[in-house]
């Protein structure tokens, strides 16, 4: 028996003897064991007295006897009882949010209900509505043209009839009337049949309207940190990382140019402008870098247009030629013979026009201005002319309601040609009155129909055909005030909407539908100078991407 004030212990063979202050306790260990433990509370109490107390965190009044790994805290007995007790409601509710979440994952996937099913079905819903209206629209189209061509065929018919008639009565005829007259009812019966002046065929070259939907998944990835292994998930993005990339330059300076993507892939580049009128050309082959010399054009062409037809050539318009003046004459580049040759000219001189491939493989040109060189003043146009490649005509077509130039020729979902904007007077430098106003151009009935005005006057500005078929407007400037406004018109409903605004004020600048369905601006002016900086504008987000993507390596103005 020992009596201590502090706590010792010693070891002696297999038995240990601990001595504790204020208790007579002796433990022995071994063999044979046994305990007997006696106290003294009265020394237990004097020694408790000597150790400072701690209060319960929870109640602040009594002393905490145990703490919660969990929060940190100092209980009590009875907040101890209390805080447990908590816990166990908590843990109910996470059984009851693992008993909810077992339902749906013992539900067969086909369940019809998930929100990314529905998005799926409101796609197909989405273009077979617009398979549904382009359909009807080319098939009251068809009927319209079958219904033209059966009557001049009933004209012909008529006026053959007459004349076999004529030959009967008469009985003046001999093999060679009957040889043509039997060779002219077949032409007949042929062209009821199958006419040859209108067909139906896929428009290969204008950018797909149905947007292709696709799955995507994230994708699991595992990150080694020195002692500790820990898994992380990146997602595989359906967006490209907005990087440039610099390739090989250009053989020759230019601006005022233009670039059209052939049906190879290789992109060709016209004319332009450096310190001269350029009448060369030449084509970016991607897979090697390299910008191979081509032939050059038969004239000198800036403020042109360049667009690429059905068969694959690509048929070069107008512009500012090395005199200074409005050009008419145009040509046509065939990339497999590397060839160009000289067509029929426009019915009016013309630069900073719009060229554009209709429905029905022929080409819309509108507006433009006729007289002075680049930076002078001209006179705006408001004369169109349509340009036939099979029979290499040009046929004056209905005028716009209001003359201009640099202004946008939008074809639409329904195969109709959506005009903005544009200077109404005044030329490429010089002050002008631009304008708000807009008009649509329908090719089968040849006329032009006032439609809404942008909320904004501007000219130099873009249009893109959005994948919903909406058109986006961007930027432009009003009598030389440049703008980063922009707008949306729906053409089922006649509006415009205005949208997010731009980061910088830009005119001259691109605006380029991707495939995913955002649309990335690049260069132009801002401030009066060229510039290099980029944004990417998200349709279904309302949002301009003004950090994710770098700027062009050299300032860009088209």
């Amino acid at each position: 028996m020992y009596m201590s004030t502090s706590i010792t212990s010693y070891h002696n063979g297999n038995n240990i003897h601990l001595v504790l202050a204020g208790f007579v306790m002796i433990v022995v260990i071994g063999k044979a064991s046994s305990v007997v433990l006696q106290r003294d509370f009265a020394t237990e109490d004097v020694l408790m007295a000597t150790v400072s107390k701690v209060q319960c965190t929870k109640c602040v009044k009594n002393s905490a006897i145990t703490a919660c790994e969990g929060c940190s805290s100092k209980l009590c007995r009875r907040c101890f009882n209390d805080h447990r007790q908590d816990l166990s409601k908590e843990l109910d509710n996470v059984v009851y949010e693992h008993d909810m979440l077992k339902e749906p994952l013992e539900t067969p996937n086909e369940n019809d209900s998930h929100r990314l099913l529905k998005q799926i079905d409101q796609w197909k819903k989405d273009s077979i509505d617009k398979v549904n209206q382009l359909a009807d629209q080319c098939r009251t189209d068809v009927v319209k043209l079958l219904d033209k061509n059966k009557a001049e065929l009933i004209d012909r018919f008529r006026k053959m009839t007459s004349r076999v008639r004529k030959g009967q009565d008469d009985e003046d005829y001999d093999e060679r009337d009957l040889s043509k007259w039997m060779a002219a009812l077949k032409e007949l019966k042929d062209e009821l049949i199958k006419p040859s002046n209108f067909f139906v065929e896929e428009d290969k070259q204008q950018p797909s309207w149905i947007q292709k939907i696709r799955v995507c998944e994230n994708v699991p990835e595992q990150a080694q940190l020195k002692d500790d292994a820990i898994r992380t998930s990146t997602k595989t993005s359906l967006i490209p990382s907005y990087l440039w990339t610099p390739v090989a330059s250009m053989s020759s300076v230019r601006s005022a140019h233009t670039a059209t993507l052939l049906l190879s892939g290789k992109v060709l580049v016209t004319g332009g402008w450096d310190s001269n009128c350029l009448s060369s050309c030449e084509v970016y082959d991607p897979p090697s870098n390299t910008w191979p010399p081509i032939a050059s054009m038969s004239s000198a062409h800036q403020c042109h247009t360049a667009t690429l037809l059905s068969s694959g050539k690509v048929l070069v318009t107008g512009g500012n030629g090395t005199a200074g003046n409005s050009l008419s004459n145009c040509e046509v580049y065939d990339p497999p013979s590397n060839t160009w040759t000289p067509i029929a000219s426009m019915s009016s001189a013309r630069q900073c026009h719009t060229a554009t491939l209709l429905s029905s493989g022929k080409v819309l040109v509108t507006g433009g201005y006729s007289t002075g060189g680049y930076s002078t003043a001209g006179n705006s146009l408001s004369n169109c002319e349509v340009y036939d490649p099979p029979s290499n005509t040009w046929t004056p077509v209905a005028s716009m309601s209001s003359a201009r130039c640099q202004h946008t020729a939008t074809l639409l979902s329904s195969g109709k040609v959506l005009v903005t904007g544009g200077y109404s007077t005044g030329g490429y430098s010089t002050a002008g009155n631009s304008l708000s106003n807009c008009e649509v151009y329908d090719p089968p009935s040849n006329t032009w129909t006032p439609v809404a005005s942008m909320s904004s006057a501007r000219c130099q500005h873009t249009a893109t055909l959005l994948s919903s078929g909406k058109v986006l407007v961007t930027g432009g400037n009003v009598n030389k005030n440049c703008l980063s406004s922009c707008e949306v018109y729906d053409p089922p409903s006649n509006t415009w909407t205005p949208v997010a605004s731009m980061s910088s004020a830009r005119y001259s600048h691109t605006a380029t539908l991707l495939s995913f369905g955002k649309v990335l601006v690049t260069g132009g002016y801002i401030d009066g100078n060229s510039s290099s900086s980029c944004e990417v504008y998200d349709p279904l987000s309302n949002e301009y991407d003004r950090f994710l993507i770098s700027s062009l390596s050299g300032a860009q103005m088209r």
